[in-house]
């Protein structure tokens, strides 16, 4: 009888064993992340998706806060700040704050399609997420919502047109502020979430947007024409404070940035199919008309482009690294 006694000690306490890891972290860890990124969307689908697998795996639990719920980019950045959220996903100019040579892949006009933008993209990821790093965020994944293109009421085929008409341009992006200024384009600076109700009202004419994005936003149903000249494509983040990385257990984080970057690389092949599918759908389902530019637009923007380009030069990225883009392209462009 105590032989048996005995026995079940030992078992008892090689089960305790091997579910003590388990047992100190049942505690959920919580990251709070928030975007005005609309719900539905692919971005919040692939969000959900690694908070699925990682509370599976490692009990990490995502409180996402979508379409702009928490504010837009700018409030959500402060909230960051004091605490009150971990992280937030944030397209092109906010992120480029933390990371200003981001800025040289905001450069409107400068690429002529995604695989050159990509190729640069690939060559300065890195720096960027070092960037990151020295501000105290971490990457979770990058990914891309496409070239956007004009969308608007009436139709735009001449910078005579642009300059007449009531565009929406965003508020916190110096490069589009200064390629508005230099064309004399009266843009309307708007936060996102009013942008629908004033294409409604008549405030707005004219929208920039990918072709998923316009259909996610429901844009398109305020629009009735597309200029087709890509103007450049949008590039966004999900970033959480280090704080936050740090909370995750040590055994799980290599994993955790792993699943992060699986998803992310799915969304970003996702976007291209859903673009090519939108831009479909805008023609055949909602009769949004293409119109092409004329040519003595085309060179008016291709100047400009030029002229904002060199002006960033040691205001929102250095001399060398404009270079080594410059070098890139041509890399790219001879292939």
């Amino acid at each position: 009888m105590r032989k048996r006694k005995t026995t079940m000690k030992k078992i008892l306490l090689l089960l305790l064993i091997a579910i003590l890891p388990f047992t100190t972290y049942a505690q959920s860890t919580k990251i709070r992340i928030a975007t005005v990124i609309p719900e539905g969307s692919s971005w919040i689908k692939c969000m959900r998706n690694i908070g699925d697998e990682v509370q599976r795996l490692m009990n990490i639990q995502f409180i996402i806060y979508a379409g702009g719920t928490a504010g837009e980019a700018n409030a959500i950045l402060e909230k960051i700040k004091y605490g009150q959220l971990d992280g937030g996903g944030f397209m092109g100019s906010t992120i480029s704050e933390l990371s200003p040579k981001l800025r040289i892949l905001d450069l409107p006009y400068k690429y002529k399609n995604l695989e050159e933008w990509k190729y640069v993209f690939k060559k300065i990821r890195r720096e960027a997420t070092k960037d990151l790093e020295k501000n105290n965020f971490i990457a979770l994944g990058w990914s891309y919502g496409g070239f956007v293109d004009l969308y608007s009421k009436q139709p735009i085929r001449t910078l005579q047109d642009l300059q007449d008409a009531k565009v929406w341009f965003s508020p916190s992006d110096p490069l589009m502020d200064a390629f508005f200024r230099k064309l004399k384009i009266h843009g309307v600076p708007l936060s996102t979430t009013n942008i629908y109700p004033s294409l409604q009202t008549g405030l707005l004419n004219c929208v920039y947007n990918t072709p998923y994005g316009i259909m996610a936003m429901q844009w398109h149903t305020q629009v009735q024409y597309k200029t087709n000249y890509p103007i450049v494509n949008t590039m966004g983040t999900v970033i959480i404070t280090k704080k936050a990385f740090e909370s995750i257990p040590s055994q799980y984080r290599r994993l955790f940035l792993t699943i992060c970057t699986k998803h992310f690389n799915k969304l970003a092949e996702e976007i291209e199919k859903q673009n090519q599918q939108a831009e479909q759908d805008l023609a055949t389902r909602f009769n949004i008309q293409t119109i092409q530019p004329d040519q003595e637009w085309l060179k008016e923007t291709e100047k400009i482009s030029n002229e904002i380009a060199q002006e960033g030069i040691g205001k929102l990225y250095t001399k060398e690294l404009y270079e080594e883009v410059e070098t890139y392209l041509k890399e790219i462009r001879k292939k």
